[in-house]
Parts: C-alpha cells; structure tokens; sequence
C-alpha cells in the first residue's frame, strides 16, 4: 500500500493551505525568520578558554621569545653602562674634585707668598757637529704654588758662533716641590770646552693650590732602572750608552701624553740628557722606555728619571 504524502500546513495573506513536504526545499528561508543569538557571560568566558586552549602552543613560544629579548636588552644596558663608566671615571673623578675646590673657602686672606725658583745647575755639552746640548736643573721648592716658566737657554762664555743670542723661547709647568729638568739638545751653536750657559726665566706666573687632592692623585713610579754604559750596536762596532727602565702611571687619571727626561748624572751634574714620550697611559698601566746615546759617556754615571705632566692642561687628560 503507498503511503500518503506528507503534508504541512503554511499560512499565508491571501489564505491557508496544505502544501506537500517534498515541497519543502522550495520553500524560501525568508519564510520562517529566526531570532538573533545572544551571548552570554558565561559563553564569552567558555570562547575564551577555548581560544587559549588551542593557542597555547604559540603562547608559549612568544612568551618565551619576550623574555629572552628582555634578557638580552638587559645584559647590553649594563654593559654599556659599565663601559661607559669604565671610559669617563677619569673625568669624572676630575670633576668632583674640581667640584670640591670651587666650595672650598676663597683664599682672600693668604698672606704666604711663594719663594724664587733655584737653578742649581746649568750645563753646556758640546757636540762634534758643530751643536751644543744644555740641560738645566730647577727646583720649586714651594709647597702651595706652581711655576708656569717661559725660558730659553745662553751662554755666558765659549760662545764660538757669531750672532747667536739664544735659543727658542719654551713654556713649561713646575709643580710645587718638584725637581725638573729642561733641556735643549742639538742646539746650533758651536761652543768651546769650557763654554758656561745660563738658564733665563723670561716670565714667571705663581699658581697657588689650595687642594692638593689633584696633586696627590697623580703619582709614577718608576722601576727596573738599568744603565749601560758601553753597548755595542749589533753587526757593528759603534759603542752606545743605554738607560732602560719601566714607568707605571700610579696617578687616578690617564693621560694623552706623558713626558720623560732621562737624565745621566755624575754626582749632582748632569752629563747628558734624552726626551722620552709616554702616550695614551691609562690608570694602573706600565710602559719600557728606553734611552740611548752616541759617543762615549762616563762609566760611573746613575740615571735620574722624573715623568712629568702639567695639571692645569685639561686636554691632556684621557676620558
């Protein structure tokens, strides 16, 4: 027996009618319109375990690279600011003293005055060539103040050029209690044996201290001193003198440029004497100087050797 058709029942304006069910598909969706879904509380928060739960994975990873990131800006901001601190220290350490000697009290009412330098000592060597080297000793003896100098060099007897006066006028620093050596070497001038020379202070300005700080926070010691009166140049038979020694900047600072005399002593008189230069000596650091000369010098000879810088030359500080 067939079985009868389906029939639904669908109400229109114009009336109501019984339709078959296989007429179903042709039925528009506009005819039974539906009402819009609303989301709760409780399903926002099951859509968002739901979220975390299958991005848990990538979570993780980028929660992983974020911290790592912060790690590594961390450790190249604590570096950079050690290397920074490392390079400025000397700057900054001259800046707080400078900052300290501002608010010290003005020394309106000082009444010491400082003492004349003494120049115990003034050589003339003379050279085969038609040269002459002279060296000078000055002692500031004053405790409170440095001596800023111009000088040059003359000769009081056994000048044998004519219309020779002297020679270029220098500038130099002289630090309160220091003993300091100047020199001119290879000077054009021929001299007799027995030529004197003089050491003429030009202009002299006084620089009082009232803080010693700076003055005491530089310091060089100098060490494995050897002098060698007779070294024979290798693959020859010239004979040389040589002075080797170590200079290590003891000072707080570090310094561009650092200047050396070495000076060859017979008792108290100097016989010879050679310009070494120091560069770019940082705090702590040590450095071989070396100074050689040409000819015969005497063999009972010691080797006097003072670093000297000029404290008032800010851009001779390094950073």
């Amino acid at each position: 027996m067939k079985r009868p058709p389906l029939l639904y029942h669908r109400k229109t304006l114009s009336g109501s009618r019984w339709r078959a069910a296989t007429d179903f598909a042709n039925i528009s969706v506009m005819d039974y319109p539906t009402a819009p879904i609303k989301l709760t509380a409780r399903d926002l928060i099951l859509r968002l375990h739901s979220w975390f739960l299958s991005h848990r994975f990538q979570l993780r990873k980028w929660w992983v690279i974020l911290i790592l990131s912060f790690d590594i800006l961390l450790t190249v901001y604590v570096a950079t600011s050690l290397l920074f601190l490392a390079t400025q220290s000397s700057r900054l350490n001259r800046g707080l003293l400078n900052s300290a000697r501002a608010l010290s009290p003005p020394s309106v009412l000082v009444t010491e005055q400082p003492t004349d330098l003494t120049v115990p000592v003034t050589v003339v060597v003379p050279q085969s060539n038609g040269q002459a080297d002279f060296i000078a000793r000055v002692d500031n003896s004053n405790q409170n103040w440095a001596a800023v100098i111009n000088y040059h060099f003359g000769l009081t007897t056994g000048q044998l050029t004519a219309d020779w006066t002297g020679t270029e006028p220098k500038t130099a620093t002289i630090l309160p209690g220091q003993t300091a050596y100047f020199s001119m070497l290879g000077a054009a001038v021929a001299v007799a044996a027995s030529a004197t020379g003089e050491f003429t202070i030009d202009q002299l300005t006084w620089r009082r201290l009232s803080d010693h700080s700076q003055l005491a926070n530089i310091a060089f010691e100098v060490s494995e001193t050897v002098y060698e009166p007779n070294v024979t140049v290798p693959n020859s038979s010239t004979q040389l003198a040589r002075v080797t020694a170590q200079v290590t900047n003891r000072s707080l600072y570090g310094f561009w440029t650092i200047n050396v005399p070495v000076v060859l002593l017979v008792g108290d008189k100097p016989v010879a004497m050679k310009q070494v230069t120091l560069r770019n000596m940082r705090p702590g650091e040590t450095k071989s100087i070396e100074a050689q000369w040409f000819g015969d010098q005497p063999v009972q000879a010691t080797a006097d050797i003072r670093p000297q810088v000029d404290i008032f030359d800010d851009q001779n500080y390094m950073n």
